[in-house]
């Protein structure tokens, strides 16, 4: 009876284990590491540098969860309560997104972005008054494109593109950046079967005896 009961509790194990590989890589599961910089506000100059890691994908192997952290320091053009100001800021903050990557395992590929961003932001601006509204905490959210250019056979590094608008209130802004991305299993990253599933099979009637 014992014998019996381990072979009946095995495929149950056994499907567990499966079940919880495949969930660490639709989640959670390290695929690699990006980094872009580029000009900070379209309109304004300045520059910008982002750091990302991604987290696996969701539901399908094309869409992936990122989590990231970014700096950014430009001149300050715009209208603050009805009033032109000009001056500098600086800002560092976290930025976590979901990207669509289409044409996914070819050479050259499109992507497309958003996600929630948080900044603590610092100001010098040329009118006081708007002190407050600029600087401190900022969130909001973040959507953008771009392109990919997969190098090698196995794709493990791609050369990207993209412009992102980040849509922070008093302080919104246009990314235009260019950076590299290194996914740690190539375009294997794309595949759903890349963790097998176990299959229980049904124990014979001689196996409990």
């Amino acid at each position: 009876m014992r014998h019996a009961a381990i072979l009946c509790a095995t495929p149950v194990l056994a499907s567990a284990v499966a079940c919880r590989a495949l969930a660490a890589q639709m989640f959670l599961g390290f695929g690699g590491l990006e980094a872009r910089g580029g000009v900070a506000d379209a309109k304004a100059g300045g520059s910008s540098a982002t750091f990302e890691a991604d987290l696996g994908y969701a539901f399908i192997p094309a869409l992936r969860t990122t989590l990231g952290i970014d700096f950014f320091g430009s001149s300050i053009d715009r209208e603050v309560s009805g009033e032109r100001v000009g001056g500098s800021m600086q800002g560092a903050g976290g930025v976590a997104s979901l990207r669509y990557d289409a044409f996914a395992q070819r050479q050259f590929g499109l992507h497309v972005a958003a996600g929630v961003a948080i900044h603590s932001i610092r100001t010098n601006p040329d009118d006081p008054s708007a002190k407050d509204s600029l600087g401190g905490r900022h969130s909001g959210l973040q959507f953008g494109a771009g392109v990919s250019w997969r190098i090698g056979g196995g794709q493990f590094w791609s050369a990207t593109a993209d412009v992102r608008r980040v849509a922070e209130r008093d302080v919104g802004r246009t990314l235009i950046t260019v950076g590299l991305r290194y996914s740690i299993r190539g375009r294997r990253m794309y595949d759903r079967d890349d963790v097998p599933a176990v299959t229980p099979t049904p124990s014979s009637p001689a196996s409990g005896r």
